[in-house]
């Protein structure tokens, strides 16, 4: 999935596999990216 920060929200709602930016950035932080 792509990172929520990325997408419009718009674009976010239609799109069930993007994670939410704070899911985005812990998935960022649990890979030291």
């Amino acid at each position: 999935a792509e990172c929520g920060d990325e997408i419009p929200e718009k674009r976010r709602a239609s799109m069930p596999g993007v994670r939410l930016f704070a899911d985005c950035q812990a998935w960022h932080e649990e890979r030291g990216s």
